[in-house]
């Protein structure tokens, strides 16, 4: 059951971020793009810096810990939530943060399958993933 569960929601990830994609006012052609090829060890662009670190939603004032994105300084991160959890490569650019998925809920993910850019607020202070807005941890 664990297992229907895990491929349900991955074809739903799957599913959100090409419908998003697609809608995407600015959405071109991945094929034109030059992809950018990242290993566990490399280097976030130079305006990454102040991303780096934990990241949650907030109820009202107070930080939630049930879900959190970690973005470490050598360009990788892991988004935990209460049932699940996955992991990639990250880059900062053009006020997006762009995520590409290595692996969902332990099962690993073709590269470029599972990828999308998300607005970073004013300062870096904050990003939007869909309707949820992620603070920085201390902050």
């Amino acid at each position: 059951m664990k297992r229907v569960i895990k491929t349900t929601w991955m074809f739903v990830m799957i599913g959100s971020l090409v419908a998003s994609a697609a809608a995407a006012p600015s959405h071109k052609s991945h094929s034109k793009r030059k992809k950018a090829s990242h290993s566990a060890n490399s280097q976030p662009s130079s305006g990454s810096g102040p991303m780096v670190g934990t990241w949650t939603l907030r109820d009202g004032d107070k930080p939630r810990t049930d879900i959190k994105m970690v973005l470490r300084g050598n360009g990788t991160f892991n988004f935990i939530g209460p049932n699940w959890k996955s992991a990639g490569n990250y880059s900062v650019g053009e006020d997006k943060l762009k995520l590409q998925w290595t692996s969902v809920d332990g099962s690993a993910v073709k590269p470029g399958q599972m990828h999308k850019d998300f607005p970073i607020g004013e300062g870096s202070a904050t990003f939007q993933i869909d309707k949820y807005t992620y603070y920085k941890l201390g902050n």
